[in-house]
């Protein structure tokens, strides 16, 4: 034996605290030969006595008193690792990282982790403000376990994309444009519109926000709003890496 199994060492722990090999065996379902052979290989690899053996019982060395003194808190450790896994496995806990837009967190979201946190309290969601993009290349790196995106966006191997809600997709346009009864993108691409921003950060967009409002807030009795149907698409849905 090249390393200390965790097994002998339970077996070794079970034994001095009932004080009988006999005990030991049968509290660990064990055969007795096999309770006397991990505690003869435990002595072996460590090249001393671990136990007393005398017909009144068991009882620990000083080395084998300082082993199992170690051990068992060894053990408790290893049984809290398995359980803080198996937790993990089934869904029952641990953390998960998840990335959206700040209007997702803002509008979409408080609902849907307030809901998660009152069924699943054991969940650790750690929340990041990043957009689509960033957050499909996050899943790809295995920084992030789930993304809310705006669709369309490239396929990314590895990736798995499932709708979660269709927004519509609204226009302020003057009143005096006349639209038909369903706005079509070839109809407004005939018409000036204000350029869309594409920021790297909110900040980018500022300006562009700053000249819209105006003129919103200019023209605002002389303008409409419609909406386009054919331009409605699973505007949030969920991505996550496959398994």
């Amino acid at each position: 034996m090249r390393e200390i199994n965790l097994d002998r060492l339970r077996t070794l722990l079970t034994v001095a605290d009932l004080g009988s090999f006999a005990a030991a065996a049968k509290a660990l379902h064990l055969a007795p030969p096999t309770v006397t052979l991990h505690v003869a290989q435990l002595e072996a690899r460590l090249g001393t006595r671990l136990l007393h053996r005398a017909p009144a019982g068991v009882t620990a060395t000083s080395a084998g008193s300082l082993l199992i003194d170690k051990a068992r808190r060894l053990l408790a450790e290893a049984d809290d690792l398995l359980q803080t896994v198996q937790r993990q496995i089934a869904a029952r806990g641990g953390r998960v990282r998840l990335g959206a837009s700040t209007g997702a967190l803002a509008h979409l979201l408080p609902q849907a982790l307030e809901g998660l946190a009152a069924r699943h309290p054991e969940i650790d969601v750690q929340v990041a403000v990043i957009t689509s993009e960033e957050a499909l290349v996050r899943l790809a790196a295995g920084s992030l376990d789930i993304g809310i995106v705006a669709l369309p966006q490239p396929v990314l191997r590895g990736l798995r994309v499932q709708a979660w809600r269709q927004d519509p997709v609204l226009a302020f346009i003057p009143a005096d444009w006349k639209p038909p009864r369903h706005v079509t993108p070839a109809w407004l691409a005939a018409r000036p519109l204000n350029p869309p921003c594409r920021p790297t950060s909110d900040i980018d967009c500022w300006p562009s926000w700053q000249r819209t409002r105006r003129a919103i807030r200019g023209r605002w009795r002389s303008m409409r709003w419609a909406r386009w149907p054919h331009l409605t698409r699973p505007a949030k849905s969920f991505a996550r890496k496959s398994r």
